[in-house]
């Protein structure tokens, strides 16, 4: 495992970042989130927070009908069926103690559930989305449970009734060697996304959807000054003159690792490169 001082700058920068949203200044907060993916990136998180394996801890009478990366399906067995229509919500009960409560909708299960939302928890922008079906024939109901992006394990309950609980376990890229070596040949990365991180500490960014309205001067939203998106000749997280990353946060708070780091080798190794060449 890396050094501690790398952990220790990422709960840092969770601090800033919860007396941000705290205060409400957005634009700092996705400066500060952008930057802490970096360093968990640096880490060798693949992709922070998103899921590889989901392990579920499952109530009574409740299976798991399929479990694949990040998603999973929870069937709620026959003696749930008779009182489903009791319940009223919903309740994501986070690790830290933190309850995020889903209002069932109006005829459920008949009517199907549907849960999409963000929400900050962990001063982490949690994504989670759970959906319901329900079989007609045997009357039994399955959520599908499909975690983008969660820092923290969840249970999940229908009013106090738990029914699941799920840990997550991360894809970590072999950057590292031990806690003080870097791979001679994957190491470069770990040094991209640190200065991509302090760039972003350094930088406020301005992006379309700032919620203020006002007119902050800048260039495009993606930092990239040739407007295409690519990288610049550091790397697949560099830039040709300090502008380390191009990410940008669409829907997902994903930065370019999505579109490029991401596309690795089994070896870790980028896709189109050799070893510490690119």
């Amino acid at each position: 495992m890396p050094s501690a001082a790398f952990p220790w700058t990422a709960a840092r920068i969770r601090a800033l970042k919860q007396t941000a949203i705290d205060r409400g200044d957005w634009k700092f907060v996705r400066n500060l989130d952008d930057a802490e993916r970096f360093v968990w990136m640096s880490l060798g998180y693949a992709d922070p927070f998103r899921p590889a394996t989901i392990t579920a801890t499952l109530g009574t009478d409740v299976s798991v009908s399929k479990n694949a990366g990040d998603r999973v399906d929870l069937v709620l067995g026959p003696t749930w069926t008779d009182r489903l229509g009791t319940y009223q919500s919903m309740q994501i009960t986070w690790a830290n103690g933190v309850v995020t409560t889903v209002d069932l909708p109006d005829h459920w299960p008949k009517k199907s559930l549907s849960f999409e939302d963000e929400v900050w928890v962990d001063a982490w922008e949690q994504d989670v989305v759970v959906a319901s079906a329900r079989d007609r024939t045997t009357g039994l109901v399955t959520l599908k449970v499909h975690a983008h992006d969660a820092s923290l394990g969840f249970s999940l309950s229908l009013d106090a009734d738990l029914f699941a609980a799920l840990t997550f376990t991360y894809e970590i890229l072999p950057w590292w060697l031990d806690g003080a070596h870097l791979d001679p040949k994957l190491g470069a990365n770990v040094f991209l996304c640190e200065r991509a991180a302090v760039g972003r500490l350094v930088k406020l960014e301005v992006r379309d959807d700032d919620d203020d309205g006002d007119d902050d001067g800048g260039g495009d939203d993606d930092g990239d000054h040739g407007g295409d998106g690519k990288p610049g000749g550091m790397g697949v997280l560099g830039g040709e003159d300090g502008d380390d990353d191009g990410s940008r946060r669409g829907r997902r708070s994903r930065t370019a690792h999505d579109h490029h780091a991401r596309r690795q080798h089994a070896d870790g190794t980028p896709a189109g490169s050799a070893g510490s060449d690119w």
